[in-house]
């Protein structure tokens, strides 16, 4: 729609639309009101009257600093684009555009963003608090068990024992997932904070590769422990990043065939402490790759078994919090490799030990 108004404030021209928009009768219009008649009857069709003063004081202002004005006007059955353009000659030219389709795809939009967005607050708020009230309950069953393990109950039949550590086993395990969902949880949240340490490179590898030991074992594999001489200590999360080396050994212990080998370490690349963890396993489909690192994507490993899918997400976010990287190279039956990349002096803004700076031989250990 178009008006053309003098600079009286008077209707000189318009158009069909502009009538047909504002519900002016074209006889009215054809007798040249004046802008304050145009706006007395505009306010009653819109929810924000101010609009139409802007417009009428963009018409009469009579100093020299007349601007273009425009802006969004909401009747009862539409939503319109204006603009009011000051002529050369102190007319003034008013345009109104129809966009209520684009209004109303741009409202539900937002409208389904925002549900999206409460839907994942709630979502993240279950998963919390039904993860909360399950550990507690679940550390007794624990409990429970490590003490009939123990014979605090009395001797116990071989049968017995076997039913034991099933519970023990299958009670970790549960454990270990709410444990990874209150985790990423904490993150979705940004309510997870790092208490960032000097790392010993060499240390938490040990470290981890001591506690998957019995995993190892029973896997009838070897692992090498391979630290670069000049990947000494960098500033993170202590542990976070054993929580990340460990998922990833899980992962490669659960995914290697009896007798092969294992490999985990540490290189320094620039300003970056690398760490990688390989094994020569099945290998990861192309197509399947990228999603890895999702949560709730798994795939079985030998045997069958099928796990929740939440360790390489747990090492993707804890790797990213510390402004580090994650990356994957894999071929099909020739086995997976895992890097995460570490920023030496820990996250951006961070305030915490240096690491230290002594470099020393190049250190492999096997286990």
């Amino acid at each position: 729609g178009v008006a053309l108004l003098g600079s009286d404030g008077r209707v000189k021209l318009f158009n069909p639309a502009f009538a047909l928009f504002w519900n002016f009768d074209p006889g009215f219009l054809e007798q040249e009101p004046h802008i304050a008649d145009l706006a007395a009857h505009g306010r009653r069709l819109v929810s924000d009257a101010a609009a139409w003063d802007e417009v009428k004081y963009s018409v009469t202002r009579l100093d020299s600093e007349r601007k273009p004005l425009g802006g969004k006007i909401a009747t009862t059955d539409r939503v319109l684009q204006f603009t009011a353009v000051p002529l050369p000659d102190g007319n003034t030219l008013l345009t109104f555009s129809d966009i209520s389709d684009s209004a109303r795809m741009e409202r539900a939009l937002r409208d389904r963003a925002d549900a999206l967005e409460a839907a994942d607050r709630l979502k993240n708020m279950f998963l919390s608090n039904v993860s909360y009230e399950i550990r507690t309950p679940l550390t007794s069953v624990l409990g429970f068990a490590e003490g009939l393990q123990m014979g605090l109950a009395g001797p116990l039949t071989a049968k017995q024992q076997d039913y034991v550590r099933d519970i023990r086993k299958s009670s970790t395990d549960l454990k270990t997932i709410i444990d990874a969902i209150i985790d990423l949880t904490a993150v979705d949240a940004g309510a997870l904070e790092l208490r960032l340490d000097s790392v010993d490179v060499t240390a938490i590898l040990e470290k981890v590769a001591e506690k998957l030991a019995p995993a190892i074992d029973h896997r009838d594999l070897t692992l090498s422990v391979e630290v670069a001489a000049d990947a000494t200590s960098f500033v993170a999360d202590p542990v976070r990043v054993e929580q990340v080396l460990s998922n990833l050994l899980s992962n490669a212990i659960g995914f290697s065939q009896p007798g092969s080998n294992v490999r985990m370490g540490a290189l320094k690349v620039g300003r970056t402490i690398q760490f990688f963890v390989s094994d020569t396993g099945r290998g990861i489909e192309p197509e399947f790759q990228k999603q890895v690192f999702e949560r709730f994507q798994s795939r079985p490993v030998p045997g069958g078994h099928r796990g929740p899918g939440l360790g390489l997400s747990i090492v993707k976010s804890f790797v990213e919090l510390h402004e580090g990287q994650v990356s994957l190279l894999s071929k099909v039956n020739q086995g997976t490799t895992v890097l995460c990349t570490f920023p030496v002096d820990g996250p951006k803004g961070s305030v915490a030990p240096r690491p230290l700076g002594q470099a020393g031989e190049a250190r492999q250990s096997m286990v």
